[in-house]
């Protein structure tokens, strides 16, 4: 699977579950996304929202979702194995 592919799918994970949190058109509201990285190493995706902000980690196979104040909204299963070292957009 291509990174075009796998960003692609995270995306859509997203988005559904922000629309299932009540922001049906989240991807208007997208204000940045970031590979986080550690020693060089891709760890994962940050997607920053206006009040939302979604962390991916490829190891957990899941997507957390976090308010403003930092606290867990929901967790949403990745639905298919996606590599980690997912590039910058």
């Amino acid at each position: 699977m291509d990174s075009s592919v796998q960003l692609e799918t995270l995306r859509e994970v997203v988005l559904r579950t922000l629309a299932e949190l009540g922001m049906p058109n989240a991807d208007w509201s997208l204000v940045d996304q970031f590979v986080l990285q550690r020693d060089q190493k891709s760890l994962g995706r940050r997607f920053q929202f206006r009040g939302i902000r979604a962390v991916w980690f490829p190891d957990r196979g899941a997507i957390d979702f976090f308010d403003e104040l930092g606290r867990l909204l929901t967790t949403a299963i990745v639905p298919v194995p996606i590599r980690s070292n997912v590039q910058a957009a």
